[in-house]
């Protein structure tokens, strides 16, 4: 037995983390938009109850971006964690519900598109139906087997349904997302963690100063006010002042991947009867998005300054909109890809735009915000608030941030769509050894699924999300024949039919949160 004596003298695990915290006061975000604001409300939640204080600089003079304004499905995790309620902010944040992204076009301008859906409880009846036909397809099998028949969040869609059943319904989970305005979203966040306790200072970084260790000791406003701090978050944007300038840490680009390096972004008026899907439609040197709000829609096009200046890329976002859109809104937005060499350095985080973009084609962009947030918070307390696993941290975020690069190239390495800069991206756009051989196993008919598990690329895209792709843009041998219907699909759709009767429509949502506001511009 432990003496008393001895076991006066140990301490709990709890007891020695708390003394850590407490040597780690003052956590300083720099930097608010929603990077910033989802950043401080982990912290604040993480923190809760302890003396640990958290302070978020923000200057006026730095505009939300606000690129896309899209999301996965883990943004719901967000507002579980806070405490939330999903009608409360999305009726905040004018916010619509979001099955899945239809991308049209990049084949050609008459090629029928396809459908990506978030994978859901029910896909475990169908999907393997539409492995099934995927297979038999890559063996010349004149089968057509586009993922639209296949997923009931496709299903949905295409009825203008919401991912919500009627009172009473058989229950069917879905996996689902959202679009909402930006600005909006990092209003309430800030109103809800001030609340919580954080303390929100407005004013502009002017200067960083650094400890002789080369740890950053404070942050010097333009106003004179010096903001210490032990630990600090660079929400900085693109220019990443902490982490890239102050640190120095290098910057991986992927520019050699990715062409697109600018978008042009312009609000349209409102849809009566919004899809709840973002639309990703290719254009002549890039594609546009177009997402349905319940006050306006969200329209952008993502070019490569290479083959497109911005004058003529506001002018084809113009053209497409019509007399829906609002030329006096219209911005231009350049956009730095790529991603630090380390998220984690000394003793700052980088999250958002200052840690890394990957254009928005996938709406990764939050994703990748909650993530690093809630990946670090996590790796931090377990190596007791010290470095001990920053390295495995940031080679999980780095392989995250590769694997999503990885997946929107093979969109532009795999389309057909012809032209100069469609051409130029599947000649030079750089594949990794990793996308190589995927592709290469696909190619070869080759067993995907188990490559994939093999080499755990399912953490980022599933082996269902790979087929959607590879299916959606017809990468299988050419056949003369024309292609018959799957026979499974004369039992998946009457099934997909009966579900979907038990969904409300999107309207009727939206309506039910009382969201569904006037036309506006």
């Amino acid at each position: 037995m432990i003496s008393a004596a001895i076991a006066h003298n140990v301490r709990t695990k709890k007891e020695e983390n708390d003394e850590i915290v407490a040597m780690t006061r003052r956590i300083v975000i720099a930097g608010g938009g929603s990077a910033g604001w989802i950043a401080a409300s982990l912290f604040q939640h993480h923190f809760t109850g302890t003396d640990t204080e958290i302070t978020l600089v923000e200057s006026d003079n730095v505009p939300v971006i606000g690129v896309g304004e899209g999301s996965t499905p883990h943004l719901r995790q967000l507002f579980s964690t806070l405490g939330i309620a999903e009608d409360d902010w999305m009726l905040h944040c004018h916010a619509t519900y979001k099955n899945g992204i239809r991308f049209e076009g990049w084949q050609s301008d008459h090629a029928p598109g396809y459908f990506h859906p978030f994978p859901s409880a029910p896909d475990r009846h169908t999907a393997g139906a539409f492995l099934q036909a995927c297979e038999r397809r890559r063996q010349r099998i004149n089968l057509a087997c586009l993922p639209d028949d296949y997923f009931l969040a496709n299903w949905l869609t295409t009825h203008h349904k919401a991912p919500l059943q009627r009172t009473g319904s058989l229950t069917i989970p879905l996996n689902y997302a959202y679009h909402f305005d930006a600005s909006k979203l990092a209003t309430l966040l800030a109103n809800h963690t001030t609340k919580q306790g954080l303390k929100h200072i407005r004013g502009t970084v002017n200067t960083v100063t650094r400890h002789q260790s080369g740890d950053i000791d404070a942050l010097l406003l333009d106003d004179g006010q010096r903001i210490p701090g032990d630990f600090f978050v660079d929400c900085t944007g693109f220019r990443s002042l902490l982490l890239q300038q102050t640190l120095e840490v290098g910057f991986l680009s992927y520019a050699d991947a990715l062409f697109n390096d600018a978008a042009v972004a312009c609000a349209s008026v409102r849809h009566e009867n919004p899809v709840p899907a973002t639309r990703s439609v290719a254009m002549e040197n890039g594609w546009r998005w177009e997402i349905p709000l319940t006050h306006r829609t969200g329209n952008g096009y993502v070019y490569s300054s290479q083959f497109e200046n911005k004058n003529n890329a506001a002018a084809r976002l113009s053209e497409v909109l019509g007399n829906q859109g609002n030329a006096d809104d219209i911005r231009h937005i350049p956009m730095k890809v790529g991603r630090a060499a380390s998220s984690w350095a000394k003793n700052c985080l980088a999250v958002g735009l200052s840690q890394g973009f990957i254009e928005p084609l996938e709406a990764t962009a939050l994703h990748l915000v909650q993530e690093t947030t809630e990946q670090f918070l996590s790796a931090w307390e377990a190596g007791s608030y010290t470095p001990l696993h920053r390295n495995e941290f940031n080679s999980r975020i780095a392989g995250r941030f590769d694997g999503i690069r990885d997946y929107i190239v093979a969109h532009y390495v795999l389309s057909k769509r012809p032209g100069k800069y469609w051409d130029a991206v599947r000649a030079e756009a750089k594949r990794s050894d990793t996308l190589t051989a995927l592709l290469q196993c696909w190619n070869d008919g080759g067993n995907l699924v188990q490559f994939i598990q093999d080499n755990q690329i399912g953490h980022y895209y599933s082996a269902v999300s790979w087929y959607c792709l590879l299916s959606g843009y017809d990468a299988y041998p050419a056949i003369s024949a024309a292609l018959d219907k799957d026979a499974s699909l004369t039992a998946i759709t009457p099934l997909l039919e009966k579900w979907g009767a038990t969904f409300v429509s999107h309207s009727e949502a939206l309506q039910r949160m009382g969201t569904a506001g006037p036309v506006a511009c």
